[in-house]
């Protein structure tokens, strides 16, 4: 595998030759091990002490940069990294020019990533004593402790520490998320690691003993603590549907999620909606109800999907991987279906009055009950927002970021009219409180919300239901007449 070992300085001519003496000499003359040296504006002779180092010390496979403009602590990575991904390096390993980190375990990296990790850490916290005995003052000591122990609790990690800065990353890793989109200041650490998480990434770390000595520490230690505070907390909201960020893009559920046994949830609806109605053959628009059909299989109903992925296929008797937006509707043949489910679709669709439409004409859904659900668009949440001057997108909800159509209550109703269709009943569902935590206390704020849907649905339904079936169009009605006119004619 090939290395880049990307050192970082800023000011550090009176620390970057220790550094640089301190790699181990088997990496000076092996092409598996670059030496890249970003100095990032530095007023000092950084850069020309560390030229004249390397030749000293015989590297042979060395690069050096210098910003023209200080580009910060994360920007200065952001170089590095990009030029990692451009080079065909394997790993990149992040080493800083001030020496506080000990360059003679850079063998370490090289032996965890055998293993193949995405992100491996050399952590000062992972037994605390390293730390204290390598210098680190009693303040950052404990800051660090109780500011990676609210973060973990923030963000659904168990990392030692958020805050070390001697790390490596598989160039695969980098390339599949946005680092550029980080933050260019000291929080750029954090915001690679949450990255890793949203992923579900696969993360090493292993003790490291730390070397304090007069390096000057460049962190405005406030302004860190409340920065990388406010972006786990906007992690952990945008993980419950609030909230989007570009850089955390993939805390989406792409898997339906099960719903069921959540009370008032759409598939608690669904669910008896279909133990009243009956239906012997149901066609799932989009997978929506993909964990279902076990059961409802067992109660001898046919399901037929339709999704451009396939991973649900296994739920269903019939299944159609397409677009449903291209998809060919004389594909579908077979018998008449009873029920059609179309749920958290018609909002992801550029036209989803030309699906309706198609719907209408196919010959095996004359009959059909169609069950459609919807976000609503017009939540009184939402509403304070706009009346605030605020309109924020979200990773998922009703503001998902992929939404194309926004629907409400009343216009739910007013396209399907539209589109002939004659509704029969609307369900309100109320917000799904037990993804924050399945208790007493959202259990009884969802009953709240239950009981103000039902008078006022519009202000308070998070979700609306609807429930409606086609009506006839002229040709449908008057053609078994036509035919049997003509029989007669004969």
């Amino acid at each position: 595998m090939k290395y880049l070992i990307y050192i970082v300085a800023y000011n550090a001519q009176d620390h970057i030759s220790g550094v640089l003496e301190r790699i181990p000499a088997d990496y000076r003359n092996n092409p598996e091990y670059c030496i890249l040296i970003s100095d990032d504006c530095s007023s000092d002779a950084t850069s020309k002490i560390a030229f004249e180092t390397c030749k000293k010390l015989g590297f042979k496979h060395f690069n050096i940069f210098r910003t023209k403009v200080n580009q910060g602590y994360g920007g200065n990575q952001k170089i590095g990294y990009r030029y990692a991904c451009d080079n065909n390096f394997d790993y990149v390993i992040l080493l800083h020019a001030d020496g506080q980190y000990p360059p003679e375990e850079l063998p370490a990296f090289v032996a965890h990533s055998k293993n193949a990790p995405d992100v491996i850490l050399g952590s000062r916290m992972l037994e605390k004593k390293n730390a204290l005995r390598g210098g680190m003052p009693i303040y950052k000591f404990f800051s660090n402790i109780l500011l990676t122990k609210i973060q973990n609790a923030l963000t659904g990690t168990n990392y030692s520490e958020y805050h070390t800065g001697y790390r490596a990353y598989a160039i695969s890793f980098l390339k599949a998320i946005p680092f550029e989109l980080n933050s260019s200041d000291f929080d750029f650490d954090t915001d690679i690691l949450l990255q890793a998480k949203i992923l579900n990434k696969k993360i090493t770390e292993f003790p490291i003993v730390p070397r304090y000595g007069d390096e000057i520490c460049h962190v405005n230690l406030i302004k860190y603590g409340l920065n990388i505070l406010k972006i786990s907390l906007k992690f952990r909201l945008q993980i419950l549907g609030i909230g989007c960020s570009l850089k955390f893009r993939g805390s989406k559920q792409f898997a339906y999620k099960k719903k069921g046994p959540f009370k008032y949830s759409t598939h608690h609806h669904l669910l008896d909606i279909i133990s009243t109605k009956k239906p012997k053959r149901i066609l799932d628009i989009t997978a929506g109800i993909g964990p279902l059909t076990e059961p409802l299989k067992k109660q001898g109903i046919e399901i037929t999907g339709i999704d451009r992925n396939d991973r649900q296929e296994n739920y269903y008797d019939n299944f159609y991987k397409a677009d449903i937006e291209s998809f060919d509707w004389d594909k579908l043949t077979g018998k008449p279906y009873d029920m059609v489910c179309l749920l958290e679709i018609l909002e992801h669709l550029k036209e989803p009055e030309d699906l309706l439409i198609k719907l209408k004409k196919h010959p095996l859904l004359d009959n059909a009950l169609f069950i459609i659900s919807i976000p609503n668009t017009a939540f009184f949440i939402i509403r304070i927002n706009m009346l605030l001057g605020r309109f924020n997108y979200a990773d998922r909800g009703i503001l998902d970021i992929d939404h194309k159509r926004l629907f409400t209550y009343s216009s739910i109703h007013n396209v399907l009219l539209e589109c002939g269709y004659k509704v029969n009943k609307t369900i309100p569902v109320p917000p799904p409180f037990e993804l924050l935590g399945t208790n007493f206390i959202s259990r009884k704020i969802k009953d709240l919300f239950h009981y103000l849907a039902i008078p006022l649905p519009g202000l308070f339904a998070f979700q609306v239901i609807t429930i409606a079936y086609s009506i006839p169009v002229a040709i449908d009605v008057y053609k078994p007449y036509e035919d049997y006119s003509l029989n007669i004619r004969q």
